[in-house]
């Protein structure tokens, strides 16, 4: 079985075990003359049935406090286990244009006004390019403070709300309350009452009304004006607080980064100089080998030998130093040579060859 309502087709399987009134006739001669009677109480009990199955589609059964952004960031999360469902008495709504990124300071201008007081409760729901809001007085929620307010769900974007031409109605307590739409949603019109004619008036405005006393989902909560703006500001400061700490710590991490880059190169640094000290060193020690080593004073004799074998006209053909550290050496040299007696002592190796010189040879001690 199908119920078409309002143009839209709704399954009964949940409304099966729906109670269905019996009527007599005396019971429908007093409804027609507009009195209250067991016909009233039936027909409401039906509705609210209905109401009931149809809010519990699809709610999650998990019952969990709404937690905001600023109050996770602030460190101030709620520490209570569950709200308790509660309507202020001056409870109103309202819808406004919705302007992206000041949707509380809109509500909250829009709530102080209507409930006469800036600290207000407020909570607001964002559908189809408007802000529905529902706001009251905090003095109303002053003995209630942990509490929820559940006509939140009736706001277009919200968990219960179906559409603008059904009636959300809740009941605790023998005190009914009632939310429902002006024509073309222009505005929320909220009543409440004794649970009889808060009923009766839902029944003429939708008699398929919703009952929100179903609701089993994440709790919404209120929001405050002036705890918000604290809210918001003790976040503001735990995140600037939270960048100092981090900045501080990259700081820390960069000096220590540094400082221990510099004591690597100033110890690679000291290293160097000591190897350059070690080069020095060694190099000193072999100028003074050098200095002292026996090669200097042959050079030395070699280039005389050398420059008075060519004021003579001779030719040094051998220059050897021997294990007796003596340098032997043999040259070409004309017979005047050999003739000469400020000429070196030499020994004749050959006679005069064609050129008219002849092989000789002598010996030169070290430093000679």
């Amino acid at each position: 079985m199908v119920w078409f309502l309002k143009g839209k087709a709704r399954s009964s399987d949940k409304k099966k075990k729906r109670v269905e009134p019996k009527v007599n006739g005396p019971q429908q001669s007093a409804f027609e003359e507009g009195s209250f009677s067991d016909f009233d109480d039936a027909v409401l009990h039906r509705a609210a049935q209905d109401a009931m199955a149809e809010v519990s589609d699809g709610l999650s059964p998990e019952r969990k406090i709404e937690t905001f952004i600023t109050e996770k960031i602030a460190g101030e999360e709620p520490v209570i286990s569950a709200l308790s469902a509660y309507v202020p008495p001056n409870l109103i709504g309202g819808v406004l244009p919705h302007v992206g990124g000041v949707e509380d300071d809109l509500v909250i201008k829009a709530a102080t006004q209507g409930c006469g007081t800036s600290n207000i409760f407020y909570k607001y729901s964002v559908h189809e390019g408007r802000v529905w809001y529902i706001a009251a007085p905090a003095s109303d929620l002053s003995s209630f403070p942990d509490t929820w307010c559940p006509m939140i769900l009736a706001l277009p974007g919200q968990a219960a709300y179906w559409d603008m031409h059904h009636a959300y109605v809740f009941e605790k307590e023998n005190k009914s309350t009632l939310l429902y739409f002006e024509e073309g949603g222009t505005d929320i019109v909220i009543q409440q009452g004794e649970p009889r004619f808060i009923n009766a008036r839902a029944q003429v405005i939708d008699s398929n009304y919703r009952n929100l006393h179903t609701y089993t989902g994440e709790t919404p909560r209120w929001k405050h004006a002036n705890l918000r703006d604290e809210t918001l500001r003790r976040a503001t400061l735990r995140i600037l607080f939270g960048f100092g700490i981090l900045l501080n710590l990259l700081l820390v991490i960069y000096i220590g980064t540094g400082a221990f880059v510099t004591s690597s190169v100033s110890e690679d640094i000291k290293q160097a100089e000591r190897n350059t000290k070690e080069a020095v060193s060694k190099l000193e020690a072999l100028s003074r080998d050098v200095r002292s080593s026996r090669i200097h004073p042959v050079l030395a004799d070699l280039g005389l030998l050398l420059e008075e074998m060519e004021a003579n006209e001779g030719t040094l053909v051998l220059y050897e130093l021997q294990r007796d550290g003596r340098v032997k050496w043999d040259a070409l040299v004309p017979e005047a040579y050999l003739n000469d007696v400020n000429a070196r002592k030499v020994e004749r190796l050959s006679t005069i060859d064609q050129h008219g010189r002849a092989r000789v040879r002598g010996y030169l001690s070290w430093g000679e």
